[in-house]
């Protein structure tokens, strides 16, 4: 008769903590932008562009460590899932940020 065996795996991907991190600060810098454009009447002008130059770049490397993190086995995907859809939904509406801007 063969035992069960369970696992309850509690021990978290490396980079998948600073995915949400970084992610985090790209909300934080979005909302900013749009609070001081608002402020600004739509003429912020490129100090408003070069934080939402940063704020998409710490998406899309949230992003990438969030992917990164997803190959480790033997951890929790839960967080690493989150913190990557989150890091990628952020990259998404900056560059369609970009987009509307472009155009």
């Amino acid at each position: 008769m063969a035992k069960n065996r369970y696992t309850f795996i509690r021990k978290v991907a490396p980079g998948a903590k600073e995915s949400i991190i970084f992610a985090s600060i790209s909300l934080g810098v979005f909302l900013l932008d749009v609070i001081l454009s608002f402020a600004f009447g739509g003429s912020g002008g490129t100090a408003l562009g070069a934080l939402g130059l940063f704020a998409l770049l710490a998406a899309v490397y949230g992003f990438l460590k969030g992917l990164k993190a997803i190959s480790y086995r033997g951890t929790s995907y839960l967080i690493t899932a989150l913190g990557t859809i989150y890091a990628g939904v952020m990259c998404v509406l900056w560059i369609g940020m970009f987009f509307l801007g472009v155009s």
